[in-house]
């Protein structure tokens, strides 16, 4: 399959922390607010978002199996988590077990936008009791997907200290070695300078400059699709965010 036919993807993944809800906090207060309120940026290609879920949300628990946090070493990890699980049995059945979860932990989900490519292919998988269907795989010369976070772990671990809780892996990320998560990346690609298109990346150079709105850096005329006063858009994707704003409060936009 030629190298224009991959797929663009991000790197993802969750961390579980506790919270010590006997002294320090009160476990009404964990689940309850909007889901994601906050994100950070711990460098310059990962943010990370604190995740809450409401009361009685736990089923999600049941297939996302929490073990101890297990860093990479000499040994491999899979044989670290084993040994960490036997020095701490207590909190390995406290991160296992999923009811009542969400009234004392929240998730940090970790993305980065360093480059990864997979390929979709229509053939067999175990997944699927061998039923041919969409699969996704990773072909030599594909960005590899990462499955490891040394900051996810960092940062994961302070915040565990914080909360007077646990920090906890997904099982699925150590056991297979892959991701839980992820997303397919589209669209044009931002770039930093007229100058500056990454590699592997084909079609216009674009920037974001403030306030003017997305230009493409060759033609510095063109903005976003802005239809004509006589032609209004049929669809709202035709306008950029900013017009689109712009429209709704009966102003003009950086296109218009």
């Amino acid at each position: 399959m030629s190298s224009d036919r991959r797929i663009r993807c991000n790197s993802e993944t969750f961390y579980s922390i506790d919270f010590d809800t006997k002294r320090r906090f009160d476990s009404d207060d964990i689940p309850v607010g909007v889901a994601v309120n906050a994100s950070f940026r711990p460098d310059d290609i990962t943010m990370i978002e604190p995740v809450r879920f409401s009361k009685g949300s736990d089923a999600m628990y049941l297939t996302s199996n929490v073990v101890p946090l297990t860093d990479r070493g000499s040994l491999p990890r899979q044989l670290r988590l084993l040994f960490n699980c036997l020095r701490h049995p207590i909190r390995t059945l406290k991160l296992l077990y999923p009811f009542g979860k969400t009234r004392h932990s929240v998730l940090l989900m970790i993305m980065q936008s360093a480059d990864a490519f997979v390929h979709a292919r229509w053939q067999p998988a175990w997944t699927r009791l061998f039923r041919r269907g969409m699969t996704l795989v990773q072909e030599p010369g594909d960005s590899r997907l990462t499955t490891y976070f040394p900051i996810g772990q960092a940062v994961a671990r302070r915040y565990a200290d914080k909360a007077g809780g646990a920090a906890g892996n997904v099982l699925l990320d150590i056991l297979a070695d892959v991701p839980v998560s992820g997303h397919v990346m589209g669209g044009v690609t931002i770039g930093a300078g007229a100058g500056q298109r990454r590699r592997g990346r084909r079609g216009p150079r674009v920037r974001l400059p403030e306030p003017a709105g997305p230009r493409r850096f060759d033609h510095p005329g063109q903005s976003c699709r802005q239809p004509k006063p006589d032609h209004p858009p049929r669809w709202p994707s035709t306008q950029c965010r900013t017009c689109r704003s712009a429209a709704r409060e009966g102003r003009k936009g950086p296109a218009g």
